[in-house]
């Protein structure tokens, strides 16, 4: 593209594009120095299980899932979410698949059972206050 600056206003001059020019191409980014090709190499079509029939993916963290439930629902329960997603994380790094394979399953229910108690929690305040007459006229 062609850049030309506009100073025919008071104001100052502005950048204004009008096209591209004529007979230059753009050539096909190559991608970084240090990177010999940008092209991704294709794998087989995996089961998502070894051969033993075990889980060959890693485990996830669910860690964005525990910090959104602690902030939007229920902290104490959030915070034990946090720490078992934290637990995975640092399982994984360690190389122990195993131990972070219990971790995720933990953080996972901790993340269900924060929201269920954040939801259970914010339905009996609502209930409470219509008891109560909070939202009378």
């Amino acid at each position: 593209m062609r850049i030309t600056l506009c100073n025919d206003r008071p104001s100052g001059g502005r950048v204004r594009q009008i096209g591209p020019i004529p007979g230059r191409f753009r050539e096909p980014r190559s991608g970084p120095p240090w990177i010999a090709s940008t092209s991704v190499p294709v794998m087989p079509e995996s089961t998502g299980t070894d051969d033993a029939g075990v889980d060959a993916r890693p485990p996830r963290t669910y860690l964005g899932w525990a910090v959104a439930s602690t902030a939007l629902c229920f902290l104490p329960l959030g915070l034990i979410a946090i720490i078992y997603g934290l637990r995975t994380n640092s399982a994984l790094a360690a190389g122990r698949v195993d131990d972070a394979r219990r971790s995720s399953r933990t953080a996972r229910r901790w993340v269900v059972g924060t929201i269920v108690v954040g939801l259970l929690v914010d339905l009996l305040l609502v209930a409470s206050m219509l008891l109560l007459g909070a939202f009378s006229t």
